[in-house]
Order: structure tokens, then sequence, then C-alpha cells
């Protein structure tokens, strides 16, 4: 029987979930035949490695690969399953989440009618089981978007950098040699914007939702991807330098403005709520500076008005400010996010959300009212003569 799609999961400690995720698969319409499943276990330490040698021994499409030592994230086990696969599309599942019964089939039935290199859709959100309001979010009022290439249609640079709602041919990632970056965070979105770069024809099915998103970001279940210390974070500029990279070899700098607005802010809000120190802070904002000053040169817009200041003070290099508005923002971003999961998990509608957001707003403002204080040098002086036991017990443990 035909391989239609190879499907590549990078897999680590997901045993709680990833059954889930294989028997999606499984039920899919097109026909569990055409498919090809690429395991590749990154020394996961849990029961993962067992379930998919189980599901390995039960059919002959599911291939179970066990790398000798951890690598730390996705990168390098999608580019073995990329290497291994036979099909001539490629599709990516996580292992904590899990497809619509009919992804693969409406997926492949797309590429193949129009003849591109990537065809993709969007994403539900699930927490605790249970499927939110929410939807990952798209630039587009509705409709299937088509162009012969990205400079067509820039928008789709707004939308999510999830591999794993893409359909793409095997042939074009060859011929143009497109990898996921290995041992660091943020590979995803240098791949993706690295496809579209290259890609000649990019459907868009604004109004398909083939993929089941699981949010992980308690402590208690937290996946690779929410982890938000020191160096989770610098991994994530680290793959945004190499994004900037692609697009001066690609001669499109042009769209650093389109494509770091949402990534930029994305990065602020994981440093907002980070666990570093004052020292690894200092540290991050040094490194990711510069990418904060780019983004400058262009007058482009944040459009996200709470981290506008913030945004000011890291571009500007005024790193011991950013970590104050910081510390005042933390509060906000947690009980914004805790508000969103629980208003979406009991149904509330969106006009609902909307005014409980702009309340916490309300009581942001009011408390970003210290930044302005701080601004004059009164206040600065009264802000340091409050907090500088607390700030010298965080410059000694760095130190130490």
């Amino acid at each position: 029987m035909e391989c239609k799609i190879s499907i590549i999961i990078p897999v680590f400690n997901v045993q709680d979930y990833i059954k889930e995720a294989l028997e999606s698969i499984v039920r899919q319409t097109i026909g569990f035949e055409h498919l090809e499943v690429i395991l590749v276990n990154d020394c996961s330490t849990d029961r993962s490695g067992e379930i998919i040698d189980e599901y390995a021994s039960k059919y002959d499409n599911f291939k179970a690969i066990h790398l000798p030592e951890n690598s730390g994230y996705a990168g390098k086990p999608r580019n073995i399953g990329i290497n291994e696969a036979s099909g001539k599309y490629l599709m990516f599942l996580d292992p904590d989440d899990y497809y619509e019964d009919d992804a693969c089939e409406t997926l492949y039935n797309k590429i193949v009618e129009e003849d591109v290199d990537i065809v993709f859709g969007r994403y539900y959100y699930i927490l605790n089981g249970k499927r939110l309001n929410r939807k990952s979010f798209s630039p587009f009022k509705d409709g299937e978007i088509k162009v012969n290439s990205i400079d067509e249609d820039k928008r789709l640079f707004k939308t999510s950098p999830s591999v794993w709602t893409k359909i793409v041919k095997k042939s074009f990632i060859e011929e143009n040699n497109i990898t996921f970056l290995e041992g660091m965070p943020g590979q995803d979105a240098v791949f993706v914007v690295n496809m579209f770069l290259k890609a000649e024809g990019i459907v868009y099915l604004q109004n398909y939702f083939p993929y089941n998103y699981r949010i992980r970001d308690s402590n208690e279940d937290m996946s690779v991807s929410h982890n938000r210390n020191k160096n989770n974070l610098m991994g994530m500029v680290s793959a945004y330098y190499a994004l900037f990279d692609i697009l001066k070899d690609n001669k499109k700098e042009e769209y650093f403005p389109i494509i770091f607005g949402n990534h930029l802010p994305f990065w602020m809000r994981n440093f907002i709520l980070s666990s570093a120190d004052y020292g690894e802070k200092r540290e991050l904002l040094e490194y990711a500076g510069p990418l904060f000053e780019e983004f400058k040169k262009y007058g482009a817009d944040l459009n996200i008005k709470y981290l506008i200041q913030l945004f000011n003070f890291i571009a500007g290099k005024k790193y011991d400010e950013a970590i104050i508005i910081a510390e005042i923002l933390s509060d906000f971003i947690e009980k914004q996010n805790q508000l969103e999961n629980r208003l979406d998990a009991k149904g509330i509608q969106a006009a609902d959300l909307i005014k409980k957001q702009k309340q916490l707003e309300t009581r942001l403002d009011a408390r970003k009212k210290q930044v302005a204080e701080l601004q004059t040098t009164l206040g600065w002086l009264e802000y340091k003569i409050k907090n500088i036991g607390q700030r010298l017990k965080r410059k000694m443990s760095y130190v130490l």
C-alpha cells in the first residue's frame, strides 16, 4: 500500500498523553494504511519509550527510534524523522497533542489538488482535557488564502508558527535543505519562516482546524516549550538571531518587523513570567537587546499596549528599569492567563472575556503609575530606598 504521508513525532516524557496522540492517527479517515508514523524517543525517563515500542510491535507502519542521549528539544528528533521518512508528504505531531479525525485526509487532498508546497490550517486549545473557546490567531476574517509566494500576502507571517498544523512536500524540504535548529527552543518558527520564504505555493485553510494543542504550563505539568528559565529564554533569542540571519540570506529584511512583531512580544511575556534571578535577567536583556533596537528602527507598532513601556526600556538599554516594569507586569499577565483559561473552559462569550480583561487592564494602569514616579528623580530614589534590601540580595545571589 502506498505511503502518502509520513507523520513525525518527537517523544519525551509524555506517558500520560501519547496514546491519545497515536490513537488519533490510527483513526484517520484517509486510511491508516496510507500513513507512516516515525516516533523518535529523546531519552524519555518515563514509560514513553515502552509505549511507542508497543505501537511499533502492533502496527507495521509505526517505527520507533530511540536516541542514545537527550538532545534537549524537538529539533534533532524531527530532523531524524525527516531523514527516515518515505512518504511523499510530511506532517508533524507533538506527542501531547492530537489530530482531528479528518486532518490527514483534508490536508492531503488540498495539497494534491492545488499542487503547492505547503497547506495548513489552525488549531484548538485544550486545557485539562477540555476544548476551549479560544482558537489560534488568524489575521484573516474568513475564507481560503492561496498565494504563489509569500510576497503576495505577508500577513501569512502573522499566523502561528505551528509546524504541526501543516502538510508539506518532502521534496520541497529536501531540495531547499530546510532543517530544524537543534539543541534550542524556537525551531518551529525558524523552520516555518524558512519554508514560507522558499515555497512555491501556499494554501491557508483559515476556517479549518485539524489540530488540538494541549496547554501544559502548570508547575505540576509543564512541557519543555513552556519552561521559562534562563536557558530556555536564551535559546529562544538564539533562534531569533538565526531567523534574522535567514531573512538577510534571502534578502528579505523588510519582513523583520512583521515577523518579530509577533515573536518579541511572545518573548517578553515569557521573560515577565520567568523564574530567572536579577543577574540572569540582566544577561538575557543584554543578549536580546540588539533585536529590540533593530525592531525599533523600523518604527513598527507592537499593538500590545501594556508591553510598550517594557519594549522601550529594552530597546533603550535601560535594563534595570525593564526588570522593574517586568515585575509589575508579572501579576497582571498571570491573572490574565488564569482568567482566559477559566472563562474559556466555562464557555464564556468573547464580549464577557473582553470586559474582564479591561478590568484587569485598569488595575494594571494603576500599578504602572509606579513607573511614572520612577522616572522622576524623587520617585526613583524613593523606590531605591524601599527596595534596596531585596535588590542587594538578588545581586549577591547572582555573584555567589
